[in-house]
């Protein structure tokens, strides 16, 4: 068997990097074992799971998945980078980097581990996303793999698709609802649950409608239903809670001081019943888009 990669990480290294302090490194929550982590960690040592995307075809285990992943993120990447640090917002504000943002994010969505459950939804969106309506039928050819594998490799292919849907949903309507808001001193920490939504993505469209994504430490992006916005502290706040609230295992930030604040904040937070945090995130985005 050929070597193959081990460590595949569901939120990159690359974006990772927009969270970390100046020496490269990021203090690390673990909600199992309640505790901050002992030392920072690298962007390369978190948010990764063994064999993730991994593959297996008959006795041979492939990670043809990852590469694409890799691939994928290397043209991805640019955008990200440039939407989350250039310095004159107005100037990156168009529907080419929103685009690439929201084939991202649509593909942290589906890699991340809290949407295991959702394994149903997957091929339901994937099947009502698709054009040509044959990603099921496509599937008889892929019978040899297992149920884990199928949707393994339709999460691959969903970016695409959404890319496809956003040009063209643009070209009829020339118009999507969107700001980059940047905040200084650093505001927001990192999750791996990231974005927030106003509902779960169950639809193609639902991934163009009003959701939360810090794309940085110091950058928001976020979909809006109107042009009107608004962003205070409070709002920061509870951004932040949400995303401790909804993540499945790890959090962090750039600062351990700062990460101390975050849960200590979260504590009494942590109380609210994950059916009721929907609530608490509709609630959230409308009150920004007024």
């Amino acid at each position: 068997m050929a070597n193959i990669s081990q460590r595949h990480h569901y939120i990159p290294e690359f974006f990772l990097k927009g969270f970390t302090n100046s020496n490269g490194f990021l203090w690390v929550f673990d909600k199992v074992k309640n505790d901050i982590l002992k030392t920072p960690q690298s962007p390369r040592s978190i948010f990764f799971e063994k064999k993730l995307n991994t593959i297996s075809i008959g006795l041979e285990e492939t990670d043809i998945l990852e590469k694409a992943y890799s691939k994928l993120e290397s043209v991805i990447a640019k955008k990200v980078i440039l939407v989350r640090e250039h310095p004159i917002i107005d100037e990156i504000e168009d529907i080419e980097n929103f685009s690439f943002v929201i084939v991202f994010l649509t593909q942290l969505f589906w890699r991340i581990p809290s949407t295991d459950k959702y394994k149903t939804s997957l091929l339901n969106f994937y099947k009502f996303s698709k054009k040509s309506w044959e990603a099921i039928e496509k599937q008889k050819d892929i019978d040899f793999l297992s149920e884990d594998d199928k949707c393994k490799l339709i999460k691959s292919f969903i970016p695409y698709e959404i890319l496809a849907e956003i040009e063209s949903k643009y070209k009829k309507e020339n118009k999507i609802f969107f700001k980059i808001i940047h905040f200084n001193p650093p505001a927001f920490l990192i999750s791996d649950n990231p974005i927030v939504f106003k509902k779960i993505p169950y639809t193609k469209d639902d991934f163009t409608s009003a959701l939360i994504f810090p794309i940085s430490q110091n950058r928001l992006f976020i979909v809006l239903e109107s042009e009107k916005y608004s962003v205070n502290n409070d709002h920061i706040k509870l951004i932040n809670l949400i995303l401790m609230h909804q993540a499945e295992r790890y959090f962090a930030c750039y600062d351990r001081n700062l990460l101390e604040k975050f849960v200590d904040g979260f504590k009494p937070f942590s109380k609210i019943d994950k059916n009721d945090l929907v609530n608490v995130s509709v609630d959230l985005i409308n009150s920004m888009n007024k």
